[in-house]
């Protein structure tokens, strides 16, 4: 390449970078830098371009820190002598102005107080080595928040979140540099005042956490807690600011709060520092207006690391003018300070980066550290030099840290909390002029900053070019930077204006110390307007399609260069671009369905000139609804079914959204227009995705014959036809079905009623025959089907035959009927002196079996068969084995049964013994109770001696009167595993015991054999048999004896 197009190129470079693209030119350097470009071509072009840069170096001018006109408002200091009653102590703390000048020029600073009073104070720079210097009283010009400097300010006096008067103007005839300082007793920091064309309308705040504390073992706020603070100024009327804190604040919590400003006036935000909440912290809050605002931040009076409270105590105020977003950058050059000696050891000089956008990495020395959210912070210790570089934009700054342990308050500590705001590289220049401020106090009026220093950070080529006050610095003085081409060296300097010059642009903090006490700024900088931003991307939904539009019109954004969707992010849909200009600011762009029913999606990208993409996937829904019988190649689903005549009939269309996202049915219609079929269901109707929902269709006719139509559903963007209906109307010519249920239970008994059949007509009546219908309740209910009732007959009394007979006749006067009998209980236990079926024995001596007869009568009509009826416990009562064969009593008999009840022991006294008899029928159960008294048997005998001798027995052994062989109850009963049955025989004998089910049925032989005369017991193990009543029987030639056996798991 031609050496003189290479500088021309490289002078205009930068400013092609970071403007609008007014001329496409990263196509028109391509063009000239072919190798085919002749040298008539070359020399047009090198020509053009040095026109063009000196025409654009003339017109459009980047703005630095010099200008000539400035506006800035002092933060809320902490001022310890403001309640002082001597004017001379009260108000000597005082606000500063430094201006500094290349050339001879002058100007005015304007002054306005809290009262909108307007002060004019002419300046003159005669000589550019020397600065001007300006002071005033900070009593009425200095912004003033809720902590009166130790007391809670009364509401007259507080400015937190209300428009204010107070601000400063500096209007000069040249470019000057202007710097400000704050100066309190032990309290005070200073910074670059940013001219009115470095101004932006998009800030983030840096700050650092509130101070708050409490009073010792307490919970109430000791009032020298001091705030996290930013301030915003207006420079033009009309002014609208939106305010998006981070932390509370002490007038409007976290609510977004917008002002209005007018040229001058500004608008004071402090945290509200509470109990539960003592390190509110402002940075990240976003500040934006629709004018250029100048946005102060910093801190009332911070102590610094605040976590050291009660460990460190000095305290110093923070304040920073905030660059506009426009102008952050992606690196900056981290430098510690000189730390003095007689520091306390505690805490370390800090930095803090601020992110303006999401997914922002941030690097120290070549090392990911964090990745931030737009708002989000990084805070770490300053303790080598190092460059932090960032995948985005952010704001950097470096704080001082306290110098005074607890105690240390009046010792000669050197330095305290100051807030720097560190450069990008991208800003730095090719020469400063910045000013050592001095400020002096006291009545002695000696210099408050003791040590002054200026450090200047480079590029390794550049360093040993770079000249202080026109002598060149030394080589020696620098050191590398960890993670970067830089180099560091700070330098002890004197108070005053000083000039600094470099062959490549570097950057310069500027700071002092005091007997605790400090201030510190950024020596200067550029204000390039970068583009950092993406294009945006906005859409809106129409019937299948997405109409859109790309933009790129922020102030420095540099417009877009392309808009395209990739065809491998294509599917079903056709995207169309309309024809723009290349560096348009807006592009419009649709993106439509190719099938309707089908979803679609597709992914549009905007780029910039600069080379920013943003991508944006759009997704499309069609119209994903059908039939659940869906045909292949879009062939329509045929439904098929009968109706009936004269009356309407419904059924069901199963509708399915087979796409991803929910579908709504607005509408549904038939294609013949006749008027038969309907759609009753309410629309609309939204169905999930993947989801499935049933719609109710009606036909009506008068007529028998086929009937065919299609049915169509949509949206209000498409209708759809969904399934053809082929319906058969004829007549109803089947009766209605009865059906009765099967119970093991005969009571209640459960009838349905249905006319089931597309074509039935429905029940039209149902009449019970009085003459055939006796002792029933009737309850009758909607059955589930489309035309059918459910009943439940019940006998009024359970003791009684139930008889019942009904006809049913649906709408075409087909007819079923039905006849049906419930047997009733009809059992009747008759006993003399037996009230309430119990049977009485009295009292019965040992030794004597009382027996007595029941008789058992069934009065209705329908034979009760009881099985194999036993006693409960079948011990001292039992019925005798001649009656324990099947129980069978047919309509109006009589059967006689006879009860036995033999006491083997007598109880305590009014002791009744007792047994029951249960009689089953179906699910009810009647019950027979016996009942008797033992008492003992008395015999009189006489001696040998002739003494007569009562003898009294209370008690006999099991097998005393009873048959010659005997067998026992088995214990325990019931039971659910297993059980013991002893068993006696007085000789010899031939015997075999069977367990009986409880219909008479073997079930198993439990022991058989010869056996000897004795006693006998076996273990049975029942574990492996159902719950039921079982009969285990000792069978022998000459006898059976039976008892109950009961198993329940």
């Amino acid at each position: 390449m031609h050496p003189k197009l290479r500088k021309c190129i490289k002078d205009l470079n930068s400013f092609f970078h970071f403007t609008a693209k007014l001329i496409p030119f990263k196509k028109f350097l391509g063009t000239i830098m072919k190798p085919s470009a002749n040298s008539i071509f070359l020399a047009a072009a090198i020509a053009f371009i040095t026109i063009l840069s000196s025409t654009i170096s003339f017109a459009q001018p980047t703005a630095t820190n010099r200008g000539r006109d400035f506006y800035c408002s002092f933060l809320p200091n902490f001022h310890e002598n403001s309640r002082r009653f001597e004017d001379v102590l009260r108000l000597q703390d005082s606000l500063f102005i430094f201006i500094g000048a290349d050339i001879p020029t002058s100007g005015i600073i304007y002054c306005t107080n809290r009262f909108g009073n307007t002060i004019q104070y002419p300046f003159q720079i005669v000589n550019p080595k020397q600065i001007y210097s300006f002071a005033i009283s900070w009593f009425g010009y200095e912004l003033e928040g809720w902590n009166n400097h130790g007391f809670l300010a009364e509401d007259s006096i507080n400015q937190e979140g209300k428009v204010a008067k107070q601000h400063f103007r500096i209007v000069s005839n040249d470019d000057i540099t202007v710097y400000a300082l704050n100066q309190s007793s032990r309290t005070s920091d200073a910074f670059l005042l940013l001219p009115v064309d470095a101004l932006g309308t998009e800030y983030r705040v840096m700050s650092y956490p509130s101070d708050g504390f409490t009073f010792p073992n307490s919970i109430a706020l000791d009032l020298s807690s001091t705030p996290s603070e930013f301030n915003v100024t207006a420079v033009e009327n009309n002014t609208q600011v939106i305010i998006t804190p981070t932390a509370p604040t002490f007038s409007h919590g976290l609510s977004i709060d917008t002002v209005l400003l007018q040229k001058g006036e500004s608008y004071l935000v402090q945290t509200k520092i509470t109990y539960s909440n003592l390190r509110p912290d402002l940075t990240g809050s976003k500040v934006i207006s629709n004018k250029p605002i100048a946005v102060f931040a910093g801190h009332q009076r911070a102590l610094l690391p605040v976590e050291l409270r009660n460990i460190v105590s000095s305290r110093d105020h923070l304040i920073e003018q905030m660059p506009p977003l426009s102008s952050w950058g992606k690196s900056a050059l981290l430098t510690p300070y000189p730390q003095p000696p007689g520091l306390t050891t505690f805490g370390t000089d800090l930095y803090r980066v601020l992110a303006a956008y999401d997914s922002t990495e941030v690097f120290i020395g070549g090392v990911r550290k964090k990745v931030l959210s737009a708002g989000q912070y990084y805070t770490d210790t300053l303790l080598i030099p190092a460059e932090l570089k960032a995948s985005k934009p952010v704001l950097v700054s470096q704080y001082k840290r306290t110098s005074t342990g607890v105690g240390g308050v009046g010792t000669q500590a050197v330095s305290d909390p100051f807030m720097m705001i560190i450069p990008p590289k991208e800003q730095f220049m090719l020469s400063y002029r910045c000013i050592n401020a001095q400020a002096r106090g006291g009545n002695s009026r000696t210099p408050v900053y003791s040590q002054q220093y200026i450090i200047i950070v480079a590029p390794r080529t550049a360093v040993s070019d770079i000249t202080f006050d026109e002598f060149p610095v030394s080589s020696a003085n620098f050191q590398p930077i960890l993670g970067s081409q830089y180099m560091v060296a700070t330098l002890s300097v004197a108070d005053g204006t000083h000039s600094l010059r470099a062959s490549e642009p570097f950057g310069i903090y500027v700071f002092g110390y005091g007997q605790v006490n400090s201030y510190g700024y950024v020596g200067g900088m550029s204000f390039r307007e970068f583009d950092y931003q993406e294009p945006e991307i906005f859409t809106s939904p129409d019937c299948f399609k997405v109409r859109g539009v790309a933009i790129d019109t922020h102030r420095t954004d540099s417009r877009l260069e392309s808009v395209t969707a990739p065809l491998t992010l294509q599917k079903n849909t056709s995207i169309t671009v309309e024809p723009f200009n290349l560096y348009a600011d807006s592009v419009h762009f649709t993106a439509s369905l190719v099938d309707v029913f089908e979803d679609g999606e597709c992914t549009i990208l905007a780029e910039d000139s600069i080379g920013f993409i943003t991508s944006k996937r759009l997704l499309i829904p069609g119209f994903t609804l059908r039939s659940s019988a869906q045909l292949p190649n879009g062939q329509l689903p045929e439904l098929t079914t009968d109706g009936p005549l004269k009356r309407t009939y419904c059924f069901p269309v199963t509708i399915t959204n087979y796409g991803l996202y929910p579908q709504v049915i607005d509408s549904s219609s038939f294609s013949s227009n006749t008027g038969l079929f309907s759609v009753s269901t309410i629309l609309p109707v939204t169905i999930a995705p993947n989801s499935s929902v049933d719609i109710t269709v009606c036909f009506y006719t008068d007529h028998f014959g086929i009937y065919t139509d299609t049915l169509s559903i949509g949206n209000n963007c498409v209708t759809r036809p969904i399934t053809s209906i082929v319906l058969t109307a004829i007549p109803d010519k089947i009766p209605p079905v009865i059906t009765v249920s099967n119970s093991p239970c005969p009571v209640p008994v459960e009838i349905s009623i249905s006319e089931s059949l597309p074509s039935d007509l429905g029940i039209k009546s149902l009449t019970f025959i009085d003459s055939l219908t006796k002792n029933v309740t009737v309850t009758s209910s909607p059955g589930k089907g489309y035309q059918s009732l459910d009943m439940v007959i019940n006998p009024t009394s359970t003791d009684e035959d139930a008889f019942f007979a009904f006809v049913v006749v649906d709408s075409a006067g087909n007819v079923s009927t039905i006849r049906d009998t419930i047997p009733g209980f009809t059992l009747s236990i008759n006993m003399p002196n037996a009230p309430n079926y119990n049977l009485d024995f009295g009292e019965t001596i040992l030794r004597v079996l009382n027996c007595k007869e029941v008789e058992l009568e069934n009065y209705g009509q329908f034979t009760l068969d009881f099985g194999h009826p036993g006693l409960s416990q079948n011990r001292i009562f039992s019925i005798p084995p001649s009656q324990q064969s099947q129980l069978l009593i047919h309509p109006k008999e009589k059967r006689t049964v006879s009860f036995c009840y033999a006491p083997v022991k007598v109880n305590d006294l009014d002791v009744i013994e007792t047994d029951t008899l249960l009689f089953h029928f179906g699910c009810m159960t009647k019950s027979l109770i016996l009942k008797g008294i033992s008492v003992p048997a008395i015999q009189t005998v006489t001696s040998g001696c002739d003494i007569p001798v009562k003898i009294i027995s209370l008690e006999l052994p099991e097998s005393y009167g009873l048959p010659a062989n005997y067998i026992s109850q088995n214990i325990p009963n019931p039971t659910s595993n297993t059980t013991n049955i002893s068993f006696m025989f007085t000789e010899q004998t031939k015997a075999s015991i069977i367990l009986y089910d409880a219909i008479g049925n073997p079930v198993v032989t439990l022991a058989s054999g010869d056996f000897a005369r004795g006693v006998y017991e076996i273990t049975v193990d029942l574990s492996k048999y159902s719950n039921g009543v079982y009969y285990h029987q000792l069978q022998t030639p000459k006898e059976r004896i039976t008892n109950i056996l009961s198993v329940m798991h």
